[in-house]
């Protein structure tokens, strides 16, 4: 189920001090993005997967799924004729991004904001999935921007598996 919250004030609320440098974080995964050509094209929900599998080995650290829609969330329910609970697919949702939340900070591979004006996707539609909906998502590969080449993605699991949260 997605959910839309009041984003500016969520993420006000709830940016905390993370238990590792925001910093080298934030390095380290602009070196994968620049390692992989068109990682945000096709493979940002895979690398958001990894990610959180990596980030909740943190002992007390949850972290959700930010998404990004294209264009206004209103037009796309007026659009599809379909209520907010039956947009089950990656492409009935017309998302655009995945990210990683994390005590109000959203992560990706363009690397570490403080606000979701400071990202690439400033001015977007903003909400939250669950975890199973994301395994679906990952699923439905046919619907994904076909632009980021797959066999990267073990090379890409083993580098976010191996970032130092230090």
């Amino acid at each position: 189920m997605i959910m839309f919250l009041n984003f500016l004030k969520f993420f006000k609320k709830q940016r905390q001090t993370l238990p590792f440098s925001v910093n080298h974080l934030d390095s380290q995964l602009k070196m994968i993005n620049d390692k992989y050509e068109n990682i945000n094209r096709g493979g940002c929900c895979y690398f958001a997967k990894f990610l959180r599998d990596k980030l909740e080995q943190q002992p007390d650290l949850k972290v959700s799924y930010c998404v990004i829609f294209t264009g206004n969330f209103l037009d796309i329910l007026t659009n599809t004729n379909k209520s907010l609970f039956e947009l089950n697919t990656y492409y009935d949702a017309h998302l655009t991004h995945v990210m990683c939340n994390i005590n109000g900070y959203l992560i990706d591979s363009n690397g570490v904001f403080t606000s979701i004006r400071k990202t690439p996707y400033k001015g977007y539609t903003y909400g939250f999935v669950s975890e199973s909906k994301i395994k679906e998502w990952l699923e439905e590969t046919d619907v994904w921007n076909t632009t980021f080449d797959t066999k990267y993605l073990p090379l890409i699991e083993n580098d976010i598996k191996n970032l130092q949260l230090v």
